[in-house]
């Protein structure tokens, strides 16, 4: 319960459970953001479903005002997911990419595995145009 959790489905919906919602600082009194809809309870307190309407830029930036872990927890997280995925053979991957990138910045972790020649599955990824 003290854990927050963000789980995302096909970029038009995300469910929060009441940890995440304290993190990103969701509560009654918080407006609608653009790009999305805070589905609420009959007392207009948020439950957690979150709406992508008309597109996915509330699961984004939702996304962007959670805890961040520290890089190196970042790397190594990355090097688990991986294994992971090997484990289960597979060895491809691509990124579709989403909104809100931040490029280089964003993939600065991938980045460091791949300097330090540690990348066990290749790695495709689409970006989109950055703001300038």
């Amino acid at each position: 319960p003290d854990t927050p959790v963000f789980l995302l489905h096909l970029y038009d919906r995300a469910l929060l459970n009441g940890a995440a919602l304290r993190a990103v600082g969701y509560g009654k009194d918080t407006p609608n953001p653009p790009g999305g809809e805070i589905t609420r309870d009959a007392a207009g307190n948020p439950t957690g479903l979150l709406l992508a309407k008309p597109n996915a830029g509330i699961l984004y930036s939702t996304l962007a005002k959670g805890p961040k872990l520290p890089f190196d927890y970042q790397v190594n997280s990355t090097r688990h997911f991986m294994r992971e995925l090997n484990r289960l053979g597979i060895t491809s991957v691509i990124d579709a990419g989403g909104g809100f990138q931040n490029y280089p910045d964003d993939y600065a972790v991938i980045q460091k595995l791949s300097d330090d020649d540690q990348l066990t599955v290749r790695l495709a990824y689409n970006l989109f145009t950055q703001k300038p």
